[in-house]
């Protein structure tokens, strides 16, 4: 009999489509163990699989990865994304309950777990599980805004606003460090995907205008530092 071991995945699938950010929420690498190197190998082929969009596919290549290594919490994790995919809510519920049971401290699980409460229209179960992950990883910008948008659906305006604004200082301090880094589109990227959730948010005008000045598009840049200037007087335009 072939002995089933735990696995340890390169990658595990979070399900946040489409990410408030422009990309996929970071996923830890889960602890190093022996690997099944048929689950590898039957994981490996669902990813594939979702990368082509062929869903039932991934389905069947993650259910494989589970019979292989039951004791996988990114197995179960990526098996309920597929589930969730392919509208089969209750059995992702399943499967991100199991993977949240094997590995307490999985993150991604607790938040693939409420868009899936939330997909139920279960909005209580889904802030719940939001707020775990958010318990886990406070700096979770995809988490604030994805609690914001419930909080929001449930008629708490505070709530959801105060969690959009966790979101966009939290976007804004990423999209900082990249224009710093020289990565001047991701950071405008980023500055504007904090506006969208919290448009009077004035550092991330500020720093949208200094994107922009960067870009060498110095009208708009001064409409940005004019408006974060009107929202905090602190704030004024570069002297050169």
């Amino acid at each position: 009999m072939r002995r089933r071991a735990r696995l340890s995945f390169p990658l595990v699938l979070v399900l946040f489509s489409p990410s408030f950010f422009g990309q996929t929420p970071g996923a830890p690498q889960a602890p190093s163990a022996e690997v099944d190197p048929l689950a590898a190998s039957h994981y490996q082929r669902g990813l594939q699989a979702i990368q082509k969009g062929e869903l039932a596919t991934a389905v069947r290549e993650f259910r494989l990865a589970v019979k292989y290594a039951p004791k996988s919490g990114s197995a179960h994790n990526s098996l309920g994304w597929a589930f969730l995919e392919t509208g089969e809510v209750d059995r992702a519920v399943i499967e991100f309950r199991k993977a949240i049971a094997l590995e307490p401290q999985f993150t991604e699980a607790y938040f693939n777990m409420a868009r899936a409460l939330e997909r139920r229209n279960d909005l209580d179960g889904a802030i719940q599980f939001y707020q775990y992950a958010l318990r886990q990883r406070p700096e979770w910008a995809d988490a604030h805004a994805a609690l914001g948008v419930v909080l929001g659906h449930q008629g708490n305006l505070l709530g959801a606003r105060n969690e959009f604004e966790a979101a966009a200082t939290l976007a804004t301090n990423t999209g900082a460090k990249q224009l710093r880094e020289g990565n001047v589109d991701g950071a405008i990227e980023q500055f504007r995907a904090a506006l969208k959730l919290a448009p009077n948010h004035a550092p991330a005008h500020y720093q949208l205008g200094m994107a922009l000045r960067e870009k060498g598009d110095l009208a708009q840049a001064a409409t940005e530092f004019e408006k974060a200037h009107q929202l905090d007087p602190r704030l004024r335009p570069p002297r050169n």
